[in-house]
């Protein structure tokens, strides 16, 4: 009898060793998935700020390439309205060239 109560109580710190790993591994994960979601709503926060900005320079990269067309419209715009110019002033050294002579 006297062994039966020795393996008993054996077997019963054994149980209750095993319990108390599993209750320490138990808190360990919930510590470790508190440590993650903290720092994926960091990771979270941070990916937000970057596609903010991301999305800002966008803009500004249209907005650069809006002037830029802008810039070739009147450059061009330009070119067109010097074309009779330059004629008008070949024909006019022409005739002043004509009449000096």
């Amino acid at each position: 009898m006297e062994h039966v109560k020795s393996l008993s109580s054996s077997k019963f710190e054994e149980e209750e060793l095993l319990i108390q790993m599993l209750e320490t591994a138990k808190r360990d994960l919930q510590q470790s998935i508190e440590k993650e979601v903290k720092e994926n709503l960091i990771l979270q926060a941070s990916l937000e700020r970057r596609k903010h900005a991301l999305q800002k320079r966008r803009l500004e990269f249209e907005d650069v390439s809006s002037l830029q067309e802008q810039l070739q419209v009147e450059k061009d715009l330009r070119a067109a309205l010097e074309v009779p110019d330059e004629k008008w002033r070949l024909e006019m050294d022409e005739e002043i060239e004509h009449n000096n002579t």
